[in-house]
């Protein structure tokens, strides 16, 4: 049991939290919106840019974003300590004597993902091949499809959960990779409830966002990014 307890016991937040951490992400993000607007172009040229790249482009992605998530905690934070936010320093990153944990990060979370996609197909190829061979109907086998999709779910939301305040935790307490992807899991466990709100809440603005051709988005992200932050400092630091 040892090798899955955590190094750093997260505090239990009521469930209105999920909200509070948005509006005050909000008030945050009205303190400096032409900076923040100005990162979240900055951040979508850096996603666009990678995923261009031949073959290697959604491999790299996992790494290039883990570092960017990285870059963008630490402006907000940078933010909440009184400074103003500078698209400068999203880059800071890169001579950051944590680069190479938050890449380790990266790694293990992209090996899991890889492992339950894998785990997930295998289950499903047997279930709808054996389907067939016994002759079931076309609507069996869809069924036997959705249930092979709910399982890699199923498996793929453990994994999520373990990377969510990772990120942070490498970056801001300089947990070990995998000492911090044990820790955010039992945050994730430990405060469903407020995290549940805050991830319904998220989707209908992230909807929202995107009726005016997408441009809520340039808004929505930086939103996110901050009320994320406001979370970990709030289960971890406070």
């Amino acid at each position: 049991m040892d090798a899955l307890k955590p190094v750093l016991e997260p505090r239990r937040l009521a469930s209105e939290r999920g909200l509070g951490w948005i509006t005050d992400a909000w008030k945050l993000f009205m303190q400096a919106p032409g900076q923040w607007l100005l990162i979240s172009l900055v951040s979508f040229g850096v996603m666009f840019v990678t995923g261009l790249v031949p073959l290697v482009g959604s491999l790299m992605s996992t790494f290039v974003n883990t570092l960017l998530m990285a870059g963008l905690l630490q402006v907000a934070r940078k933010q909440q300590d009184g400074k103003t936010p500078e698209v400068g320093a999203l880059f800071d990153i890169l001579s950051d004597p944590r680069l190479k944990p938050l890449l380790i990060t990266a790694l293990i979370f992209l090996a899991l993902i890889f492992a339950a996609g894998i785990l997930g197909g295998m289950l499903f190829g047997a279930g709808a091949g054996g389907l067939a061979l016994l002759g079931g109907d076309g609507s069996a086998i869809a069924g036997a499809s959705l249930l092979g999709v709910l399982f890699v779910l199923l498996l793929v939301t453990p994994v999520m959960a373990m990377y969510w305040f990772a990120v942070p935790l490498v970056l801001f307490r300089g947990i070990e990779p995998w000492d911090a992807m044990k820790t955010s899991l039992t945050a994730v466990i430990a405060n469903t409830m407020p995290l549940l709100v805050y991830g319904v809440l998220s989707l209908l603005l992230m909807v929202v966002s995107m009726i005016p051709l997408g441009l809520g988005l340039l808004v929505f992200f930086p939103l996110m990014l901050i009320s994320w932050l406001l979370s970990y400092r709030e289960m971890f630091e406070e």
